[in-house]
């Protein structure tokens, strides 16, 4: 792993934080998801995906599920 599992976590958590209040679980894991996509690099991507499922919190493990990794 290029990505240390701490800082792909941290990077995630600020990501979510930054999404609107208003919206439901699903939608801010999609949002999180599709900047991910968007603007993260492929190897921070194959990082994120590398971290084991236990290491993640609900709204993360959707958007795992979501990039193609079933958590």
């Amino acid at each position: 792993m290029t990505h240390s599992a701490d800082y792909l976590l941290q990077m995630v958590r600020q990501i979510a934080a930054n999404q609107p209040k208003d919206f439901d679980d699903e939608t801010n894991a999609q949002r999180v998801a599709s900047h991910l996509q968007r603007f993260w690099a492929p190897s921070m991507l194959a990082d994120f995906r590398e971290i084991p499922a236990e290491q993640l919190d609900p709204m993360m493990g959707r958007v795992a599920e979501l990039l193609g990794k079933s958590a």
